[in-house]
Protein backbone atom coordinates (compact mmCIF):
# COMPACT_ATOMS: atom_id res chain seq x y z
CA UNK A 1 0.00 0.00 0.00
CA UNK A 2 0.97 3.65 -0.46
CA UNK A 3 1.58 5.96 2.48
CA UNK A 4 0.83 9.66 2.24
CA UNK A 5 2.30 12.12 4.72
CA UNK A 6 -0.53 14.59 5.16
CA UNK A 7 -0.52 18.35 4.74
CA UNK A 8 0.43 20.17 7.92
CA UNK A 9 3.21 17.73 8.79
CA UNK A 10 6.54 19.58 8.94
CA UNK A 11 8.96 16.87 10.10
CA UNK A 12 8.99 13.14 9.38
CA UNK A 13 10.82 11.72 12.37
CA UNK A 14 13.82 9.34 12.48
CA UNK A 15 13.07 5.64 11.83
CA UNK A 16 9.33 6.33 11.62
CA UNK A 17 8.82 3.65 8.96
CA UNK A 18 12.06 1.70 9.35
CA UNK A 19 11.66 -1.76 7.84
CA UNK A 20 7.98 -1.43 6.84
CA UNK A 21 7.93 -4.27 4.31
CA UNK A 22 4.41 -3.93 2.92
CA UNK A 23 4.64 -0.29 1.90
CA UNK A 24 4.88 0.19 -1.89
CA UNK A 25 4.74 3.97 -2.28
CA UNK A 26 5.43 7.14 -0.30
CA UNK A 27 4.00 10.58 -1.03
CA UNK A 28 5.52 13.37 1.07
CA UNK A 29 3.13 16.32 1.43
CA UNK A 30 4.01 19.89 0.43
CA UNK A 31 4.31 21.06 4.05
CA UNK A 32 7.14 18.66 4.97
CA UNK A 33 10.52 20.34 5.33
CA UNK A 34 12.62 17.64 6.95
CA UNK A 35 12.84 13.84 6.71
CA UNK A 36 14.71 12.25 9.61
CA UNK A 37 17.54 9.75 9.69
CA UNK A 38 16.63 6.23 8.51
CA UNK A 39 12.97 7.27 8.30
CA UNK A 40 12.18 4.75 5.54
CA UNK A 41 15.30 2.58 5.63
CA UNK A 42 14.82 -1.06 4.57
CA UNK A 43 11.31 -0.55 3.19
CA UNK A 44 11.96 -3.37 0.78
CA UNK A 45 8.57 -3.28 -1.01
CA UNK A 46 8.77 0.44 -1.72
CA UNK A 47 8.87 1.14 -5.47
CA UNK A 48 8.27 4.90 -5.78
CA UNK A 49 8.89 8.14 -3.88
CA UNK A 50 7.27 11.53 -4.42
CA UNK A 51 8.76 14.32 -2.34
CA UNK A 52 7.07 17.72 -2.00
CA UNK A 53 8.48 21.08 -3.08
CA UNK A 54 9.27 22.27 0.47
CA UNK A 55 11.58 19.41 1.51
CA UNK A 56 14.88 21.01 2.52
CA UNK A 57 16.66 18.27 4.45
CA UNK A 58 16.80 14.47 4.15
CA UNK A 59 18.65 12.69 6.95
CA UNK A 60 21.32 10.03 6.96
CA UNK A 61 20.20 6.77 5.38
CA UNK A 62 16.59 7.93 5.11
CA UNK A 63 15.84 5.67 2.12
CA UNK A 64 18.89 3.38 2.25
CA UNK A 65 18.37 -0.26 1.31
CA UNK A 66 14.95 0.38 -0.23
CA UNK A 67 15.98 -2.22 -2.75
CA UNK A 68 12.97 -1.96 -5.07
CA UNK A 69 12.68 1.81 -5.46
CA UNK A 70 12.72 2.52 -9.19
CA UNK A 71 11.73 6.18 -9.28
CA UNK A 72 12.27 9.24 -7.09
CA UNK A 73 10.43 12.45 -7.90
CA UNK A 74 11.68 15.56 -6.16
CA UNK A 75 9.89 18.76 -7.08
CA UNK A 76 11.94 21.16 -4.97
CA UNK A 77 13.25 24.27 -6.73
CA UNK A 78 15.31 25.20 -3.66
CA UNK A 79 18.40 23.80 -1.97
CA UNK A 80 18.04 20.32 -0.48
CA UNK A 81 20.64 19.07 2.03
CA UNK A 82 21.22 15.33 1.87
CA UNK A 83 22.63 13.23 4.71
CA UNK A 84 25.15 10.44 4.30
CA UNK A 85 23.97 7.39 2.38
CA UNK A 86 20.44 8.69 1.70
CA UNK A 87 19.81 6.35 -1.24
CA UNK A 88 22.63 3.84 -0.72
CA UNK A 89 21.93 0.25 -1.84
CA UNK A 90 18.72 1.20 -3.67
CA UNK A 91 19.33 -1.62 -6.13
CA UNK A 92 16.47 -0.87 -8.56
CA UNK A 93 17.00 2.90 -8.89
CA UNK A 94 17.94 3.78 -12.49
CA UNK A 95 17.95 7.59 -12.69
CA UNK A 96 18.24 10.58 -10.35
CA UNK A 97 17.77 14.28 -11.07
CA UNK A 98 19.61 16.48 -8.56
CA UNK A 99 17.33 19.28 -7.21
CA UNK A 100 18.05 22.73 -8.65
CA UNK A 101 19.86 24.49 -5.80
CA UNK A 102 21.54 21.51 -4.13
CA UNK A 103 25.23 22.27 -3.57
CA UNK A 104 26.58 18.95 -2.35
CA UNK A 105 25.99 15.26 -3.02
CA UNK A 106 26.68 13.60 0.31
CA UNK A 107 29.08 10.84 1.27
CA UNK A 108 27.90 7.38 0.14
CA UNK A 109 24.73 8.98 -1.23
CA UNK A 110 24.22 6.38 -4.00
CA UNK A 111 26.73 3.78 -2.85
CA UNK A 112 26.31 0.47 -4.66
CA UNK A 113 23.05 1.38 -6.40
CA UNK A 114 23.33 -1.58 -8.73
CA UNK A 115 20.97 -0.34 -11.48
CA UNK A 116 21.77 3.39 -11.49
CA UNK A 117 22.47 4.40 -15.10
CA UNK A 118 21.93 8.15 -15.31
CA UNK A 119 22.47 11.15 -13.02
CA UNK A 120 21.41 14.68 -14.00
CA UNK A 121 23.52 17.30 -12.21
CA UNK A 122 22.52 20.93 -11.62
CA UNK A 123 24.02 24.39 -12.02
CA UNK A 124 24.53 25.02 -8.28
CA UNK A 125 26.43 21.83 -7.42
CA UNK A 126 29.85 22.44 -5.82
CA UNK A 127 30.93 19.16 -4.24
CA UNK A 128 30.57 15.43 -4.87
CA UNK A 129 31.22 13.59 -1.61
CA UNK A 130 33.32 10.60 -0.60
CA UNK A 131 32.16 7.34 -2.24
CA UNK A 132 29.06 9.11 -3.59
CA UNK A 133 28.67 6.76 -6.58
CA UNK A 134 30.95 4.03 -5.24
CA UNK A 135 30.53 0.82 -7.24
CA UNK A 136 27.52 2.02 -9.25
CA UNK A 137 28.66 -0.35 -11.97
CA UNK A 138 25.94 0.53 -14.51
CA UNK A 139 26.38 4.30 -14.32
CA UNK A 140 27.01 5.39 -17.92
CA UNK A 141 25.70 8.97 -18.04
CA UNK A 142 26.69 11.97 -15.92
CA UNK A 143 26.97 15.30 -17.76
CA UNK A 144 29.46 17.34 -15.73
CA UNK A 145 28.94 20.28 -18.08
CA UNK A 146 25.65 20.93 -16.28
CA UNK A 147 27.59 21.73 -13.08
CA UNK A 148 29.89 24.67 -13.91
CA UNK A 149 30.55 25.51 -10.23
CA UNK A 150 31.66 22.00 -9.30
CA UNK A 151 34.86 22.45 -7.24
CA UNK A 152 35.66 19.14 -5.58
CA UNK A 153 35.31 15.44 -6.42
CA UNK A 154 35.64 13.24 -3.35
CA UNK A 155 37.47 10.12 -2.29
CA UNK A 156 36.58 7.08 -4.44
CA UNK A 157 33.44 8.94 -5.56
CA UNK A 158 33.20 7.22 -8.98
CA UNK A 159 34.99 3.97 -8.11
CA UNK A 160 34.03 1.15 -10.52
CA UNK A 161 31.45 3.20 -12.41
CA UNK A 162 31.00 2.62 -16.13
CA UNK A 163 31.42 6.17 -17.47
CA UNK A 164 33.45 6.20 -20.67
CA UNK A 165 34.04 9.96 -20.90
CA UNK A 166 34.60 12.34 -17.99
CA UNK A 167 34.73 15.89 -19.34
CA UNK A 168 35.30 18.46 -16.60
CA UNK A 169 36.41 21.29 -18.87
CA UNK A 170 33.22 23.30 -18.26
CA UNK A 171 33.59 22.98 -14.47
CA UNK A 172 35.56 24.93 -11.86
CA UNK A 173 37.15 21.83 -10.34
CA UNK A 174 40.18 22.54 -8.17
CA UNK A 175 40.57 19.34 -6.19
CA UNK A 176 40.16 15.71 -7.26
CA UNK A 177 40.70 13.52 -4.22
CA UNK A 178 42.35 10.11 -3.81
CA UNK A 179 40.93 7.34 -5.97
CA UNK A 180 38.13 9.50 -7.44
CA UNK A 181 38.13 7.55 -10.74
CA UNK A 182 39.80 4.37 -9.48
CA UNK A 183 39.01 1.21 -11.47
CA UNK A 184 36.80 2.89 -14.06
CA UNK A 185 37.78 0.21 -16.52
CA UNK A 186 35.86 1.63 -19.51
CA UNK A 187 36.84 5.29 -19.17
CA UNK A 188 38.87 6.16 -22.26
CA UNK A 189 38.77 9.97 -21.95
CA UNK A 190 39.41 12.23 -18.94
CA UNK A 191 39.54 15.98 -19.56
CA UNK A 192 40.58 18.26 -16.70
CA UNK A 193 39.86 22.01 -16.50
CA UNK A 194 42.62 24.63 -16.27
CA UNK A 195 41.48 25.34 -12.68
CA UNK A 196 42.63 21.93 -11.40
CA UNK A 197 45.28 22.35 -8.68
CA UNK A 198 45.41 19.01 -6.87
CA UNK A 199 44.99 15.39 -7.94
CA UNK A 200 44.99 12.59 -5.38
CA UNK A 201 46.81 9.29 -4.99
CA UNK A 202 45.38 6.55 -7.17
CA UNK A 203 43.08 8.99 -8.95
CA UNK A 204 42.97 6.84 -12.09
CA UNK A 205 44.47 3.57 -10.92
CA UNK A 206 43.49 0.63 -13.18
CA UNK A 207 41.61 2.76 -15.71
CA UNK A 208 42.54 0.23 -18.34
CA UNK A 209 41.07 2.02 -21.37
CA UNK A 210 42.40 5.52 -20.66
CA UNK A 211 44.35 6.64 -23.74
CA UNK A 212 45.65 10.11 -22.87
CA UNK A 213 45.93 12.64 -20.05
CA UNK A 214 46.77 16.34 -19.95
CA UNK A 215 47.61 17.84 -16.55
CA UNK A 216 46.99 21.61 -16.30
CA UNK A 217 49.71 24.05 -15.31
CA UNK A 218 48.41 24.50 -11.74
CA UNK A 219 49.02 20.83 -10.89
CA UNK A 220 52.30 20.71 -8.96
CA UNK A 221 52.41 17.05 -7.99
CA UNK A 222 51.50 13.70 -9.54
CA UNK A 223 51.14 11.49 -6.43
CA UNK A 224 51.62 7.78 -5.82
CA UNK A 225 49.85 5.37 -8.19
CA UNK A 226 47.91 8.21 -9.80
CA UNK A 227 47.82 6.48 -13.19
CA UNK A 228 49.13 3.08 -12.15
CA UNK A 229 47.77 0.23 -14.24
CA UNK A 230 46.51 2.43 -17.08
CA UNK A 231 47.77 -0.18 -19.53
CA UNK A 232 46.64 1.62 -22.72
CA UNK A 233 47.81 5.11 -21.80
CA UNK A 234 49.64 6.43 -24.87
CA UNK A 235 49.83 10.22 -24.44
CA UNK A 236 50.87 12.33 -21.44
CA UNK A 237 51.01 16.12 -21.30
CA UNK A 238 52.24 17.93 -18.19
CA UNK A 239 51.93 21.69 -18.56
CA UNK A 240 53.43 22.72 -15.23
CA UNK A 241 57.08 23.60 -14.71
CA UNK A 242 59.11 21.03 -12.75
CA UNK A 243 56.17 19.05 -11.41
CA UNK A 244 56.86 16.59 -8.58
CA UNK A 245 56.22 13.20 -10.21
CA UNK A 246 56.19 10.61 -7.44
CA UNK A 247 57.89 7.29 -8.32
CA UNK A 248 55.22 4.78 -9.34
CA UNK A 249 52.74 7.43 -10.47
CA UNK A 250 52.72 5.86 -13.96
CA UNK A 251 53.58 2.31 -12.90
CA UNK A 252 52.49 -0.26 -15.49
CA UNK A 253 51.91 2.35 -18.21
CA UNK A 254 53.97 0.59 -20.84
CA UNK A 255 52.30 2.01 -23.94
CA UNK A 256 53.26 5.67 -23.50
CA UNK A 257 54.45 6.91 -26.90
CA UNK A 258 53.84 10.67 -26.88
CA UNK A 259 54.81 13.11 -24.15
CA UNK A 260 54.79 16.89 -23.80
CA UNK A 261 56.66 17.86 -20.65
CA UNK A 262 57.18 21.54 -19.89
CA UNK A 263 59.72 21.05 -17.13
CA UNK A 264 60.18 17.31 -16.53
CA UNK A 265 62.02 14.45 -18.18
CA UNK A 266 60.72 11.19 -19.55
CA UNK A 267 62.89 9.41 -16.95
CA UNK A 268 60.99 11.13 -14.13
CA UNK A 269 57.69 10.16 -15.71
CA UNK A 270 58.53 6.47 -15.93
CA UNK A 271 60.38 6.13 -12.63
Amino acid sequence: EAVEVLEGTVIVGPRVCFGCKGMKGVVIGESVKKIGEQAFRRCESLTSLKLGMDVRSIGKGAFAKCSNVRSIRMWSLERVDFGEGVFAWCDALECFVVPNETRELAQNMFRECASLKRVVLNGALQRIGTCCFYSCKKLVECDFGRAPWLESIGLYSFYETNLQVVDLTECFVRDIVEGAFHTMRNMHTLLLPVTTEKIGEGMCTDCEELRGISLPALVKKVPHWCFSGCAKLESVTIEGQKVDITPGAFSGCKQIQRTQLAGNTIQELLA
